[in-house]
């Protein structure tokens, strides 16, 4: 049934979402975001709006109060695995004198690992 809704684009009942979290009784609200956005459900509208933590102060939550749908992509921590792919991408997206060289985006994947996102399509 948690399929069949995932595929019609209903909103997951928590325990799929929270089945991707270790186990806690709470966790950061940038956690619970990250890990609907590693299993492509992200807010149905502009997400600086929808987003609400419970509860609402305090380090940690319980839940998060947002309309989210199935999306056709994915959004996850970069790997070092996609260093490679991010190269091109730096390649691709900015002029020679402005790319990043490769050991420079290897650096920021090893330094700063929460804070380099990647987009799958599914």
């Amino acid at each position: 049934a948690s399929r069949l809704a995932l595929e019609l684009g209903a909103v997951p009942p928590l325990d799929i979402i929270e089945g991707l979290l270790p186990r806690h009784d709470a966790a950061t609200a940038a956690a619970l975001s990250l890990a609907a956005a590693a299993a492509g459900l992200l807010p149905a509208d502009d997400m600086s709006k929808s987003i609400r933590a419970l509860p609402e102060h305090g380090q940690y939550c319980q839940g998060m109060a947002q309309h989210l749908v199935l999306k056709p992509f994915k959004i996850r921590l970069a790997e070092l695995s996609d260093l490679p792919r991010l190269c091109e991408l730096e390649q691709l997206a900015w002029a020679p004198n402005l790319q990043a060289p490769r050991d420079v985006l290897r650096a920021r994947l090893e330094t700063s690992p929460t804070t380099n996102l990647v987009c799958t399509v599914a």
